[in-house]
């Protein structure tokens, strides 16, 4: 069991990391992110908040997991 919450945990971070890069690559000289259209921006950074939602979910669910693991082997 400690081997899913250590993947659940690395996971999530890796998804927020995937995440931000695109979010940093989308950005002109100005700062501000470009899109095609309003529909692009509409669809991309509602699905990029729903990953970030679910990846920290699985950071904190990893989390609780590693640490009942832990403590369990240590009783």
């Amino acid at each position: 069991m400690l081997w899913l919450g250590v993947l659940m945990v690395i996971g999530g971070f890796l998804t927020q990391r995937w995440v931000g890069k695109r979010q940093f690559e989308r950005r002109n000289s100005s700062g501000l992110q470009e899109f095609k259209s309003y529909d692009a921006a509409v669809g991309t950074q509602a699905a990029e908040k729903l990953l970030l939602i679910m990846a920290r979910i699985a950071i904190f669910i990893g989390a609780i997991v590693i640490g009942s693991v832990l403590l369990v082997n240590r009783m």
